[in-house]
């Protein structure tokens, strides 16, 4: 599968740089994923062998009004405490998404969920913010 793909090329110095979309807090995953009862075992694997420092790597959430909680960012910022770097991207509505009728966070309240965030990983970037 696609784990063992990722596993297999970091291994063998195959790819340059990842970057791995954090949908949610753990508890929060399946909803943020649409998959009820999602097993998020592989997620943390994934994780885990990413902040072993083999690859140049970042995680990154799309922040999405309806679907995240600012205090959220506590708990993603202990998911991925001692991570390289994690960004915040703001949910931007268009053609392409799979749901519309969510909005974005104020710049504010991304700024909110970096200090978060910051508890537990150093880097912490908004991107695309207005």
């Amino acid at each position: 599968g696609l784990f063992e793909l990722m596993s297999n090329h970091i291994v063998n110095n195959l790819v340059d740089y990842v970057a791995m979309d954090i949908k949610a807090s753990k508890e929060n995953y399946a909803v943020a994923a649409g998959v009820e009862g999602l097993d998020i075992s592989r997620i943390e694997e994934s994780v885990g062998i990413l902040k072993g420092d083999k690859v140049p790597y970042e995680f990154r959430t799309t922040v999405v009004k309806g679907i995240h909680s600012i205090e959220e960012f506590e708990e993603i910022g202990q998911f991925l405490a001692g991570s390289r770097a994690y960004y915040l991207q703001q949910y931007r509505e268009n053609d392409n998404v799979i749901v519309q009728g969510y909005d974005a966070f104020s710049k504010a309240e991304m700024e909110s969920m970096a200090l978060l965030a910051r508890k537990y990983i150093d880097k912490v970037v908004l991107r695309g913010v207005e």
